[in-house]
């Protein structure tokens, strides 16, 4: 559904998702995994989207830059991308004030009572207002919000390390952009990025940030990086990347 909506969505508001719709291959490594893709695409044909299992002679020439040792198979969904999350959200908000929504920027919320007529009464920094029904979507700052209700969101902010590279020679010479792929012998995501890569690493031991609460100014900092943690990822991106190895 997030696919088919992120093409569509800026036609109608005129506003920029960000949306990438080059592809994406799931790498399968053991006899398990691509099993498991066998059932998935099936999953995937009644729910009418498309998936197909490729062997590694293929992948290589949806990504030439990966070195398919010990692949298997994948599943590449071609209508499959990656997006700007601030794009699609500011597209979806565009969308809801063409529909009548108003929408109040900057204006925390501060408190949420329970009324006794049933309704909330939602306390914010430029007033007060009364409604039926309050969604809770705070992102990162959930679990403060539901707190004001006494509720406990069942949900931990966990930390993400990724790594950008500069432009690599040979992702520029492609011409077109490669297909997100996800690898689990690396325990990693690989995307482009302008002429160069994002490496995303799936941390078995990640770390948990914020557990005693999330200062209400903390907007889009980044946290202080933690390479050594990436290190074990990283070498192996270097033998499933060989261009990797070069890229600053």
């Amino acid at each position: 559904y997030g696919s088919e909506l992120y093409q569509v969505l800026e036609e109608e508001p005129g506003q920029a998702t960000g949306w990438h719709g080059c592809g994406a291959i799931r790498l399968a490594v053991k006899p398990d995994e691509a099993d498991w893709f066998k059932y998935v695409q099936g999953v995937l044909k009644l729910a009418g989207s498309e998936c197909h299992l490729i062997g590694p002679d293929e992948i290589r020439k949806l990504h030439p830059l990966l070195d398919t040792k010990g692949v298997l198979l994948g599943a590449y969904t071609p209508n499959d991308g990656h997006t700007d999350p601030s794009g699609i959200t500011n597209a979806m908000a565009a969308g809801a004030r063409m529909r009548g929504a108003e929408i109040v920027r900057h204006n925390r919320v501060t408190n949420i009572n329970l009324l006794d007529s049933g309704e909330w009464e939602v306390v914010t920094e430029q007033g007060t207002l009364t409604c039926e029904h309050v969604v809770n979507a705070a992102g990162s700052f959930a679990g403060q919000v539901g707190e004001m209700v006494g509720l406990q969101v069942p949900m931990v902010n966990m930390v993400h390390q990724y790594l950008v590279t500069e432009s690599i020679p040979e992702v520029s010479a492609l011409g077109k952009e490669i297909p997100v792929v996800r690898d689990p012998w690396a325990s990693c995501y690989y995307r482009q990025e302008q002429q160069g890569l994002v490496i995303g690493p799936y941390e078995m031991n990640a770390e948990a940030w914020g557990l005693d609460g999330i200062d209400w100014s903390f907007d889009n900092a980044l946290l202080p990086p933690d390479t050594q943690r990436l290190e074990p990822h990283l070498e192996k991106v270097t033998e499933r990347i060989p261009g990797f190895a070069d890229a600053g």
